[in-house]
């Protein structure tokens, strides 16, 4: 629970706390594991905020980038196959409620930089780099430094007593949403391979030849 917990708080790796930002199903209820998933699913629409530079966007965009946060990093998806092409789609269309519900109290609480409509289905976005810049500094500091680190800035070099000011001129650098991108695939890609050669170990290779066979035709049939 430990490292669950820590995960969803800190994005140590981004593999379950990515799984979690989506519905779920809780066969064991931790009030730790509640909280730290409200500041897990709160850190991921303040980043999907970011990676959008048009103050306007689609529900539907909206909602399939915060569902897709954490196959971005997957190399599962780089395979043709493997998953299926529509599955982010899938689930933005089958359960767009209850990603309403899980994403509604995070959006109100940020309602002067997130403005979302769910009659109209447009989500506004505060591009002022002062919003943005807020959005950034409330990330998990061990993700705001893999950003800068691809940006070639120390983290050192954003004072902690005033940082907004030097952290909105980091937003607005024209390598700052590349620098994110990269941030976040990296953060979940080392995880999922070594997630699946542990899968090879446990259900065996014979098992697994099977299992990627299946999901192979699965994802044949449903292009």
């Amino acid at each position: 629970m430990d490292d669950l917990e820590a995960d969803l708080t800190s994005w140590q790796s981004f593999y379950l706390a990515g799984r979690m930002q989506k519905p779920i199903l809780v066969l064991r209820d931790d009030p730790r594991i509640r909280l730290a998933n409200i500041t897990n699913r709160t850190h991921a629409l303040r980043l999907v905020s970011l990676l959008f530079d048009q103050p306007s966007v689609k529900e539907d965009t909206w909602l399939a980038t915060m569902v897709g946060l954490s196959f971005r990093g997957d190399f599962r998806g780089r395979m043709s196959g493997l998953e299926d092409a529509k599955k982010i789609e899938k689930v933005v269309w089958g359960q767009r409620e209850d990603l309403r519900a899980i994403y509604r109290l995070p959006a109100e609480d940020m309602k002067e930089q997130v403005q979302w409509d769910t009659v109209n289905r447009t989500v506004k976005l505060d591009q002022d780099p002062k919003a943005r810049a807020a959005h950034f500094l409330k990330l998990p500091l061990s993700f705001q430094n893999s950003v800068l680190h691809r940006m070639k800035i120390l983290f050192a070099e954003i004072p902690r007593d005033n940082p907004s000011t030097v952290a909105a001129k980091v937003v607005s650098q024209p390598n700052f949403h590349d620098s994110l991108h990269k941030a976040l695939v990296d953060c979940t890609y080392w995880k999922t391979i070594a997630q699946s050669i542990k899968g090879i170990f446990t259900a065996g290779l014979s098992n697994s030849f099977v299992y990627a066979g299946r999901k192979v035709r699965k994802g044949r049939t449903k292009k």
